[in-house]
């Protein structure tokens, strides 16, 4: 089966979840300071800015426009008061998808970790499936120096060859939201490579 024809079995699902974090980098000290979860019928699940514990460097502003002074403003709490409600969420979804789900994952972790609550959990029967994997296979461009596997597209890169209009705000919702525009655009078109090479294999979730 394509990977256009999973992504239309996942669409319009209460149970399929999409996350999307900003963060204050992509270093192992990093933090979530942005948090989104939407399902793919298109309704907000879980959004709310997050007051990290470190520094956010202007280079991470720079992207997502977040500072601790704007946070302040947006009235955002620190990671403790988001913990347990986004695990709560997550308990309504039978697949969790995320463009890049490996850096969102990891900075869930380090997160979690940072504020006391150890890993973050998600539920054991939660299936997983990274769509930045699965575009860059339905896309099919060779990576030009990994042998046998496909070159990987930002997630605005692949709004773009796809047609979709994207805000700038970089925002974990306006991201969300862009993810599942690429899902719906793929779809409908309904061709491309069937799977993908790749040294990271999630489970296929259907």
């Amino acid at each position: 089966m394509s990977i256009a024809s999973q992504w239309k079995g996942l669409l319009d699902r209460r149970d399929v979840l999409i996350l999307d974090t900003e963060t204050t980098g992509v270093g192992k000290r990093s933090e979530v300071l942005d948090i989104a979860l939407i399902n793919t019928c298109g309704q907000v699940v879980y959004s709310d800015p997050v007051l990290p514990q470190g520094r956010i460097p202007g280079s991470a502003s720079a992207v997502h426009g977040l500072t601790r002074a704007r946070l302040r403003a947006m009235s955002a709490e620190p990671w403790a008061e988001h913990h347990a409600a986004v695990e709560r969420c997550l308990t309504g979804g039978r697949v969790l998808l995320a463009y890049n789900l490996d850096f969102d994952l990891r900075l869930l972790d380090q997160t979690a970790e940072r504020h006391g609550f150890g890993n973050f959990h998600l539920p054991t029967a939660t299936r997983l499936r990274c769509l930045m994997l699965d575009y860059a296979g339905w896309r099919g461009v060779p990576h030009p120096w990994r042998k046998g596997e496909w070159k990987w597209h930002r997630l605005t890169e692949a709004a773009g060859y796809e047609g979709v209009a994207s805000v700038q705000s970089h925002r974990a919702l306006d991201d969300a939201n862009l993810t599942l525009a690429v899902m719906r655009a793929v779809a409908a078109k309904g061709r491309g490579v069937h799977g993908w090479p790749s040294r990271r294999r999630w489970r296929l979730a259907r």
